[in-house]
């Protein structure tokens, strides 16, 4: 005896609910397995504090396939995992100066609003960090 399609459609809505939960597939839970490439990603992108959208413009891909990585529904090419990589590895270095700025601000005695500043600078992309500070150097003089 065969099934009609209306039926074989609730069975398979039945066994992928059963599968995924009943939020479906995208609010799953974050795997345990350590070697995830996506879920590597998803840590490393969240530490730095960027947006997919950011992250996946700077890398030079489109923000759903960047999701679809990040939730292992996709496996990147070699290049555009190291761009990706490349600009995380960007984000770090940027954020690691900007600690070490402020650090030695505080060191020297600048006011705390001056150090809060000099830190937000720094964690701007390269092309609005210079706008930014250009636009310091202006109201200084």
């Amino acid at each position: 005896m065969s099934i009609g399609r209306h039926q074989a459609a609730a069975l398979d809505r039945r066994r992928r609910s059963a599968e995924y939960g009943p939020d479906g597939p995208r609010n799953r839970p974050r795997t345990a397995d350590p070697m995830s490439i996506g879920d590597r990603l998803f840590e490393a992108r969240r530490a730095h504090g960027l947006t997919q959208e950011r992250l996946a413009e700077a890398s030079g891909v489109s923000s759903p396939y960047l999701s679809k990585i990040e939730r292992n529904r996709a496996l990147p090419s070699r290049p555009t995992l190291e761009a990706i990589v490349e600009h995380l590895k960007d984000a770090e270095q940027t954020g690691l100066l900007a600690e070490r700025d402020k650090a030695e601000l505080e060191q020297r005695g600048f006011a705390p609003e001056i150090v809060e500043l000099v830190y937000a600078v720094g964690q701007l992309e390269p092309e609005a960090r210079k706008a930014a500070v250009a636009r310091m150097l202006e109201l200084v003089e």
